[in-house]
């Protein structure tokens, strides 16, 4: 079987995908007959508007869409058209959001103006490699890219099976994507170790994929959504990603004169670090989307409204009022109340806390920026300057960092996959 693996916009360029070279290295380990190639949209993307631009848009704009506007949805906005087969789709409306907050629209324009040509381009390369299956991995803004290029290839081969895969895909998200989008065979819902070579094994021998936990199927015109498991991935079962691939397509691209490659790794830090700064490590496994079991130490006596937005704690017998009111409002959004993403020199956090109303601040001022970065892990207020502790009597203000006996941590969980179903745009 050839299976395409694809990361297409707005993936960061000087990064790998950490997802494609997991998954690419697990098939083959579990199924070494199989070809598996990559297909590297986001450095293509660049390429594109770099070449097609005469220059004008370079590296640098592509990471401004793809990081500074992901609050706006701009790169979503991009390939909206594409994805409609409508120029003008969206346009008046983005043009009215972007003129009540002063938001600059002049680059994802141009960008916009080249999506179309850059998805046609991206599908004959893709179908020129011959695959069987071409797997999508989604994150952040990179659905209406991806569904834009995955829509053109069933067109063209309309017996090519089509996956998609990745935070975006989680829960009812993956559901309502599978099922608005009939050209999308399959979606996995949660880890792909094991969920992906088991709906291969399925395509191998013509059967029905509904023992797969979590997958999205079709049977018949019906989309179907088996089950998701609450397994996690054994560490033993994870492979080291494989980036030859990315790396061969980085140092053939001129994209790599402007951007400082680097490697993914992740890793855990252990049960002690959590058990010497709790909410430090709440804070942390909520922003990764880890299942968290654990126990209060303490009563009811302890204000616990400010940290709603992390996991709450097990249930106890007898308990009264306020960890049962933090169990009722995480499982109202158990995917984040409290969230921020870094700019180059800023700081942007949504607040949805306070239910039904949400707040929405942008912290630019240099020290208030630096403080909130050294408060990410637990910091003494006595080590800190005067200007800092003014910085951190301000995040405290807006309930944004927890002061408590002489100790400081911010309470945002950082932004790594969609809090809400869909954007806005």
């Amino acid at each position: 079987m050839r299976v395409q693996l694809v990361t297409m916009p707005w993936h960061p360029i000087d990064l790998p995908s950490l997802q494609v070279g997991l998954l690419h290295r697990l098939l083959r380990q579990v199924r070494p007959d199989d070809e598996v190639r990559e297909f590297h949209g986001s450095l293509r993307w660049a390429e594109f508007l770099l070449e097609h631009s005469a220059g004008r848009l370079r590296p640098a704009d592509y990471e401004a869409i793809g990081s500074d506007s992901i609050f706006d949805g701009l790169g979503d906005w991009v390939f909206s058209g594409a994805l409609y087969d409508d120029a003008d789709w969206g346009v008046a409306r983005l043009k009215e959001y972007a003129a009540a907050r002063d938001l600059c629209i002049d680059t994802a324009s141009a960008m916009r103006a080249h999506a179309a040509d850059f998805i046609l381009a991206c599908a004959t390369e893709v179908l020129a490699q011959e695959p069987d299956v071409v797997g999508f991995t989604t994150t952040f803004m990179q659905n209406v890219p991806s569904l834009a290029l995955a829509q053109e290839l069933k067109r063209r081969r309309p017996g090519l099976t089509i996956v998609f895969g990745g935070s975006n895909c989680d829960g009812p998200m993956g559901h309502a994507l599978h099922h608005n989008h009939p050209f999308v065979d399959h979606v996995v819902r949660g880890e792909g170790e094991y969920a992906f070579p088991a709906l291969l094994r399925h395509l191998d021998a013509g059967t029905p994929p509904a023992d797969v936990p979590g997958l999205c199927w079709w049977d018949g015109t019906a989309s179907r959504a088996n089950t998701e498991s609450r397994r996690t991935v054994a560490p033993a079962d994870i492979p080291a990603p494989d980036y030859d691939q990315w790396q061969a397509a980085l140092e053939a691209s001129p994209v790599l004169a402007h951007v400082y490659p680097k490697l993914v790794v992740e890793g855990a830090r252990g049960c002690w670090w959590g058990e010497k700064h709790h909410c430090t490590f709440l804070r942390e496994c909520q922003s990764h989307g880890f299942r968290t079991r654990w126990e209060a130490a303490y009563g009811d006596t302890c204000d616990t409204r400010m940290l709603h937005h992390l996991p709450p704690p097990a249930e106890r017998p007898g308990e009264q009022g306020g960890l049962a009111e933090w169990r009722s409002a995480y499982a109202a959004f158990p995917t984040g109340m409290l969230h921020h993403r870094r700019g180059p020199d800023f700081v942007t956090v949504m607040d949805r806390r306070e239910r039904p109303t949400s707040a929405r601040l942008t912290l630019d001022d240099p020290d208030l920026v630096a403080t909130f970065g050294r408060v990410q892990d637990v910091t003494a207020m006595s080590e800190l300057d005067a200007v800092q502790r003014e910085a951190v009597d301000l995040l405290a203000a807006e309930r944004l960092a927890l002061v408590a006996d002489g100790w400081v941590v911010a309470l945002p969980t950082r932004l790594r996959r969609w809090p809400v179903p869909c954007t806005g745009i």
